[in-house]
């Protein structure tokens, strides 16, 4: 895993909203940690979806999480 404070670039991190809480928590304390640490972090939620699902946005290029690895690349 990595840790908070080992990366200069943008980190993208992505969690389910149906997903279980604990799961949410990981995802939510790491993106806080990245931020405190002085790291480009973008937390990106995705509506419903879970740790199962998560992957299929990566296949719509108008979806949340692929126009935020376009915005980190523009950076």
């Amino acid at each position: 895993m990595l840790r908070a404070g080992s990366c200069r670039w943008i980190r993208l991190t992505s969690e389910g909203t149906s997903e279980l809480p604990e799961l949410v928590r990981h995802s939510e304390e790491y993106a806080a940690a990245c931020s405190q640490a002085g790291e480009p972090v973008e937390f990106v939620p995705l509506a419903g979806g879970n740790h199962f699902t998560i992957l299929e946005g990566l296949a719509d290029p108008n979806g949340a999480q692929m126009s935020a690895v376009a915005k980190a690349m523009r950076r």
